[in-house]
């Protein structure tokens, strides 16, 4: 089941009543009806009702009415790995929308999980012990590695909707 995002706009003006909008053409119909009534142009815009990940992202990439065509053209329908990556850009990098979304469109690579879950699906893809015996593979200090790669810049854990992602900031 697909939840339906519901935005509010919240006029300045407190003497005025919101609108509630689903998608740009309801947006622009109800700001241009309040706009001839009340000569209403500024507005915040929240989300009231939508998953998790869209609401944070909404709020973390501070959407206003200069940047909304961006919400709808480009980042609703991004894939939630995509959505979590801009987050992290915008929010965690202090990329501008415009740049990180470009680097977002060009790929990059976000991991669902903690460091130390990383750390082991890396070992295992990458082959690191690959023609080591076994009885050494025990001694391998993970924590070490983790903590240089923190260290280093390359390996940054992130809580963003209620999960644990991992990235490497200098990929990007």
């Amino acid at each position: 089941m697909t939840t339906q995002t519901i935005f509010y706009a919240d006029p300045r003006d407190a003497t005025i009543t919101g609108f509630i909008f689903t998608d740009l053409d309801s947006y622009h119909g109800e700001y241009d009806h309040r706009h001839c009534l009340y000569g209403t142009e500024d507005y915040e815009l929240q989300v009231i009702r939508g998953k998790q990940i869209d609401q944070e992202l909404f709020t973390g990439l501070k959407i206003n009415q200069g940047n909304l065509n961006d919400w709808f053209d480009e980042i609703q329908h991004l894939t939630n790995e995509e959505k979590v990556g801009l987050w992290f850009l915008v929010r965690g990098c202090g990329y501008d929308l415009t740049t990180a979304l470009e680097i977002t469109q060009d790929g990059m690579t976000m991991f669902r999980g903690s460091k130390e879950e990383w750390i082991s699906r890396w070992i295992e893809q990458t082959g690191f012990f690959h023609g080591i015996p076994d009885q050494f593979h025990a001694d391998f200090d993970t924590a070490n590695l983790i903590n240089e790669c923190v260290s280093e810049g390359s390996l940054q854990e992130f809580a963003f909707a209620g999960e644990t992602w991992c990235t490497n900031p200098l990929g990007f």
